[in-house]
């Protein structure tokens, strides 16, 4: 096969660099309020020169801890421990709504103690053990564990 010779000039060259070590992991740009605008062949000569600083590492970001409030040692009277896998929060009027399965059946409860509430919003996507009482056919969250 023959050799294919390609003739670039100082631009097209800055440009194919530039383009290679973006695809490739290379410094990338970032963002320099001090640095003056430029074009994409400007970027590519600062960053032959050095000019541009890596990327920042993003680190990964811990999951949401729970509110600080001390856990219920006890089951508020009249309550029963309940454990519900949130699927979904949301606030209703002067109430949270937990949506959740059961035994593969869509189901709801309802918080309506307002110093609860940022404890329950935590709890989305993970199980956890509420304690709840039935009032009128209906489940109300009193505590979560």
């Amino acid at each position: 096969m023959p050799l294919l010779t390609i003739e670039l000039n100082e631009n097209e060259r800055l440009l194919m660099i530039f383009a290679l070590g973006s695809a490739h992991g290379c410094p990338a740009i970032v963002s320099d309020r001090n640095a003056p605008p430029a074009t994409t062949v400007e970027l590519a000569q600062r960053l032959m020169r050095g000019g541009l600083a890596p990327a920042p590492a993003v680190a990964p970001q811990p999951p949401p801890a729970m509110p600080s409030e001390p856990p219920h040692t006890t089951i508020p009277a009249g309550a029963t421990e309940l454990v519900i896998t949130p699927d979904e929060i949301a606030e209703v009027g002067k109430r949270l709504v937990i949506r959740y399965r059961s035994s593969g059946t869509k189901t709801s409860c309802s918080c309506w103690e307002k110093n609860l509430f940022d404890r329950v919003r935590a709890t989305l996507k993970r199980p956890t053990v509420f304690f709840v009482k039935e009032s009128k056919g209906y489940l109300n969250v009193v505590g979560i564990k």
